[in-house]
């Protein structure tokens, strides 16, 4: 899953998703306070593409 291996590879990410959705590359992630999208690198490393911070 996207946000354990990001943790496990010492990467920070926006914490508490509330839901993440997969697909081939490319990861939604969905969290109270942000709305990112994600995708993997050439060597199969997730990348945030785009993060947008919600002011809630």
């Amino acid at each position: 899953m996207l946000t354990a291996e990001l943790c496990a590879a010492g990467r920070s990410y926006v914490p508490e998703p509330k839901q993440v959705v997969e697909g081939c590359d490319c990861a939604l992630i969905v969290g109270d306070q942000a709305v990112s999208v994600a995708r993997r690198g050439e060597h199969r490393a997730w990348k945030y593409a785009i993060c947008v911070l919600l002011d809630v």
